[in-house]
């Protein structure tokens, strides 16, 4: 996995856990499965770029500004 990867999952990561909301919640806003969210923030599988948008887009993350 590359370094540019491992910043944004987790920035997404540290921005998700600072709203209390479980990984059930935002899987259902955005429309995949829990399983799909919780595998993304332990490193296990990454998503393709559309849930990582839509992931970004619901916890107000720029992706441009992540560094």
């Amino acid at each position: 996995m590359e370094d540019q990867t491992k910043k944004i999952i987790l920035t997404l990561k540290k921005e998700f856990e600072s709203t209390g909301m479980s990984a059930r919640s935002l899987a259902e806003i955005i429309g995949t499965s829990h399983t799909t969210v919780t595998r993304m923030f332990s490193f296990e599988n990454i998503p393709n770029l559309d849930i990582v948008v839509k992931i970004a887009h619901q916890l107000n993350v720029d992706l441009f500004k992540v560094k």
